[in-house]
């Protein structure tokens, strides 16, 4: 019976400290006038008080309460509460949604960083302010409703969301800033509304599943990297309102539609008010500068000897090219685009040929990027007058913009045999 009576005794005791250690309950403060208080037991932190909550950052000094925050589930805010502090609820893996009161105005930076099971969140016309990866790596938010309240959203807000599938952004916002919605791969519409004038870089970066976006006039400005990898977006209208696309900014999006003075044309160069000749662009009609090749040429392209630059990734996509004629004595130079490792003929098949006069062969077997290029020829012109049927001393030779072209029978040819029609 003694014996019975000692293990009632201990397990009694053994199971009360159990349930005690448990049950804690943790508290401080969180703002000159805020409180936090934090039960393990139901797993809901409660903040009380008022005013401005104390910053925090992802590593040091963490918030009070980040040693339990794979155990908080529910987040009771206060009405009192005016900001949302940064890194607040960073990895609050738990946490499934949350309501923000009224007279919040700023949610900073990385406050719901990586809350990756929080599906629903509800802000309030009161914010004016999102900042910095508020809301980065929150997988499981399918929808996003913004109030036209918010004014600015920081860079990466709302990046690696892979949950959401929409978003509308309010007519408040004038700049889309960078990194704002990269890697939402199941991001498949989005409403940019005509307050935008300039949409950042990587704005929408991996968005692989996007695949409809209507750019409204107020846009003069895209920045490099902007629509990068967005594969399902079969086409975009750029309006005639831009003024700059930079590097990169529709990579792997087949169609590009211009309106106003490149109407039509799949440009990918920074600016689309260069003169149009053909396949190519130039920065003006002097055809000193050439600013990009259209991704749709196939066949063989022919680069006249004005040219002396050649601007950033200007062949992209240019994957249809079977031969490049280059009739510069002298190697263009090539520029390079370094943030993304992009050359000027990236996407070009290297083995293609490439014709130049024979006497610079040398030169260009030497010169920066034109050397990647394993097939070097000389431009064949005697190859050219038995293609077109004819010998050379029965023709007649054409020089238009400083690019040499062939006549025969009222039809014209490029020096390597090529109709040009």
């Amino acid at each position: 019976i003694m014996n019975k009576k000692l293990i009632s005794f201990f397990a009694t005791f053994y199971c009360t400290m159990f349930l005690s250690v448990y049950a804690a309950t943790y508290s401080g403060s969180c703002g000159e006038a805020l409180q936090w208080t934090f039960q393990t037991e139901t797993g809901v932190l409660d903040i009380t008080g008022s005013g401005k909550m104390t910053d925090f950052a992802l590593n040091n000094p963490v918030a009070p309460w980040y040693s339990y925050r794979s155990s908080i589930t529910s987040v009771n805010l206060p009405k009192g509460l005016t900001s949302i502090g940064a890194c607040a609820f960073v990895h609050c893996t738990g946490l499934t949604s949350i309501s923000i009161p009224k007279s919040v105005t700023t949610i900073c930076g990385g406050a719901f960083y990586e809350c990756t099971a929080l599906s629903s969140v509800s802000i309030p016309n009161s914010v004016t302010s999102i900042g910095w990866s508020a809301f980065l790596g929150c997988s499981a938010l399918t929808s996003i409703s913004i109030p036209n309240s918010v004014t600015t959203i920081e860079r990466a807000a709302f990046s690696k969301c892979s949950g959401l599938t929409s978003v509308s952004i309010p007519n408040s916002i004038t700049s889309i800033s960078q990194e704002v919605f990269a890697n939402c791969t199941n991001l498949i519409s989005v409403s940019i509304p005509t307050s935008v004038t300039k949409i950042g870089t990587s704005a929408f970066w991996g968005c692989s599943a996007l695949a409809s976006v209507l750019i409204p006039e107020a846009v003069t400005s895209i920045g490099a990297g902007a629509f990068y990898e967005c594969t399902s977006l079969i086409s975009a209208t750029i309006p005639s309102s831009i003024t700059t696309i930079e590097t990169g900014a529709f990579y792997r999006v087949p169609n590009i539609i211009y309106s106003g003075m490149a109407s039509g044309s799949p440009w990918k160069a920074r600016s689309v008010n260069g003169f149009v000749d053909g396949q190519l662009v130039y920065k003006d009609d002097s055809k000193t500068q050439l600013l990009a090749c259209s991704s749709s040429a196939n066949g063989g392209i022919s680069i006249p000897n004005t040219v002396t630059s050649i601007g950033e990734v200007a062949f992209w996509k240019c994957t249809g090219l079977t031969s490049i004629t280059c009739e510069a004595i002298n190697p263009p130079e090539c520029a390079y685009e370094s943030d993304y490792e992009f050359e000027v003929f990236y996407d070009v098949d290297k083995s293609i040929p490439l014709y130049v006069h024979a006497s610079s062969i040398g030169a260009y077997q030497l010169a920066d990027q034109w050397k990647d290029f394993s097939n070097i020829k000389a431009i064949p012109e005697t190859d050219m007058y038995s293609s077109i049927g004819d010998n050379e001393d029965n023709h007649a030779k054409k020089i238009v913009n400083g690019t040499f072209y062939i006549l025969r029978n009222g039809k014209t040819y490029t020096l390597h045999g090529q109709e040009v029609k």
